[in-house]
């Protein structure tokens, strides 16, 4: 176990920092991953016969909730010990902050929503 611990690898979590902005690898793996998992159901809904249209526009609603989801659960997680002396800091998703459970439930909810509308 004593040779596993003094291995040692040195990569930056960042990609690149563009002024304020910046790309982290965390990032760019989530967008990969949502992005092909959107492309594969679509292909598969469509050789199901399904409407590819509305499979994306599902997605996008999607994709929306659960950003807003993300963000949401990790304000409530960490309130008392960042955001409740500065609550601007809500709205400053750019800073970090986001938790999966959170974004697996606003991602149910925002697609559920729009399909509910939809089919009223």
């Amino acid at each position: 176990m004593g040779i596993l611990a003094s291995i040692s690898i040195g990569i930056n979590p960042n990609l690149f920092h563009l002024g304020a902005f910046t790309l982290s690898w965390h990032g760019v793996m989530t967008f990969v991953a949502v992005a092909v998992a959107v492309y594969l159901v679509a292909r598969w809904g469509g050789k199901e016969g399904m409407i590819v249209d509305s499979i994306y526009s599902v997605a996008v609603w999607a994709i929306i909730g659960g950003v807003i989801g993300a963000r949401f659960l990790h304000v409530i997680d960490f309130w008392d010990e960042v955001y409740k002396d500065d609550f601007i800091s809500v709205f400053q998703v750019y800073a970090g902050g986001i938790a999966i459970y959170g974004a697996i439930i606003g991602g149910f909810i925002g697609g559920a929503l729009y399909i509910m509308i939809r089919n009223s």
